[in-house]
């Protein structure tokens, strides 16, 4: 299970070279540390005193788990830098790195329960991929959001998803040169391709383990990157980047929507944001962390996920269905990158007319921007009564395009995993 060139426990071959999803730190497979079991074996050097001490095995069972100093069976390994837990599929699949970052309340929480929940209701029926969590403990916040809206028992009760915490549960603390330094926990997820898929014959080479980062908003406004909080460095490594625009967060752009909708997010006490401030600062912060010149375009991909489409669609023609063709005698999916193309025109276009300082901040940051309208819920909330906060019925939730963005960003960006057309 350590050694490099060795096989899992399910035949396998093991990555030569890791990436940690915590820290961004490469080691190879012979490095990695396990996480004792025995109940004694507490208190971490670099996760505290009560954490599973890590170690490095020497004794193993037939079946490849490690035995700690008490002789209590492992099931668990951590990275070898920072100490924190690595599901065990990043040791076997190649890892896509994708970072969601937007402003405070731009539906950044609701967009990826609605995604992950739309992919795994659909990816294997359409494309034959299988998508499931690779690791429950990270991904546990997610799910319960998904609880929430999609399996709620009670459909018709409003509900709402609570604010991403600036800390918490959904961040580790770790010590680095004797400072504790706060890690994101990654959504980590698993993608595997199934026949009839042509890639279902080499899980490893068009397998890949998705990780997607998610933090609070307020993570990315000016000053908030400090020594002790490095929770946004996943954009230097993220291939993908998906920025969340709120139009009704924009005066001129909420007042183009006014025109056609009575959406209770486009009031005059509704927040209003400058949202190109975000967007440049989270290049300020790229630039910085890859060492790049001011000048210099990022090679990564930024998606502008323009969110709340069912606020502003009557303001330019939008699909609703997934934009897909069949193929393979109606056996696989492949999805129709031309009509994604011609939509993201048209959202650029309209984002010019309403609020170009963020298009020229995105053409000024990424070498390839494409504009992709989403709906995570399908309709405008409620106002509560009683809080006058913002809730939905989950019997309502409808979402649209939520799955778009990250299906085009693995068409167009791995190796045949999503077909297109």
């Amino acid at each position: 299970m350590v050694a490099a060139g060795a096989k899992a426990t399910n035949g396998t071959a093991l990555l030569a070279k890791i990436t940690c999803p915590n820290c961004w730190e490469p080691f190879a497979p012979a490095q990695t540390v396990w996480i004792s079991s025995h109940p004694d074996l507490i208190g971490d050097p670099l996760l505290g005193p009560d954490e599973p001490l890590r170690f490095l095995p020497t004794r193993f069972r037939p079946n490849g788990d490690a035995l700690d100093a008490r002789g209590q069976v492992c099931h668990r390994i951590a990275c070898p830098r920072c100490h924190l837990p690595v599901a065990r599929a990043c040791l076997e699949i190649p890892p896509f790195f994708a970072s969601v970052i937007g402003a405070p309340a731009c539906g950044k929480s609701y967009f990826p329960a609605g995604m992950t929940w739309e992919l795994k209701r659909t990816l294997h029926q359409q494309f034959s991929v299988s998508f499931v969590d690779a690791d429950t403990e990270s991904n546990a916040h997610l799910n319960s959001y998904q609880e929430l809206l999609f399996q709620n028992a009670r459909p018709d009760q409003l509900v709402a998803i609570p604010k991403t915490p600036l800390a918490g549960d959904l961040y580790r603390g770790v010590l680095v040169d004797g400072h504790v330094v706060n890690r994101p926990r990654p959504l980590l997820f698993a993608l595997h391709p199934q026949p009839p898929h042509p890639g279902s014959v080499d899980p490893q080479k068009f397998g890949r383990v998705l990780c997607l980062y998610d933090n609070a908003g307020e993570h990315f406004l000016p000053g908030q990157d400090t020594t002790g909080t490095q929770v946004t460095q996943h954009l230097a490594k993220s291939r993908v980047i998906l920025f969340l625009f709120d139009p009704t967060q924009d005066h001129r752009f909420r007042e183009l929507c006014r025109r056609g909708s009575n959406d209770p997010q486009l009031t005059e006490s509704a927040r209003v944001g400058q949202q190109d401030t975000i967007l440049n600062e989270m290049a300020l912060r790229i630039r910085r962390y890859r060492g790049l010149a001011q000048s210099a375009k990022h090679d990564a991909h930024l998606v502008i996920v323009v969110t709340k489409s069912d606020t502003w669609s009557h303001l330019v023609d939008l699909p609703r269905s997934l934009p897909c063709q069949t193929r393979h005698n109606n056996q696989l999916t492949s999805l129709d990158i031309s009509q994604i193309d011609d939509v993201s025109k048209r959202v650029r276009e309209l984002m010019l007319q309403a609020c170009p300082q963020v298009v020229n901040a995105a053409d000024a940051f990424a070498t390839e921007v494409i504009f992709i309208p989403v709906s995570a819920v399908g309709g405008s909330p409620t106002v509560d009564s009683q809080t006058r906060s913002l809730v939905v019925r989950p019997s309502d939730i409808r979402p649209c395009w939520v799955t778009v963005p990250i299906l085009y960003a693995l068409s167009r960006w791995t190796n045949g995993l999503i077909g297109q057309v």
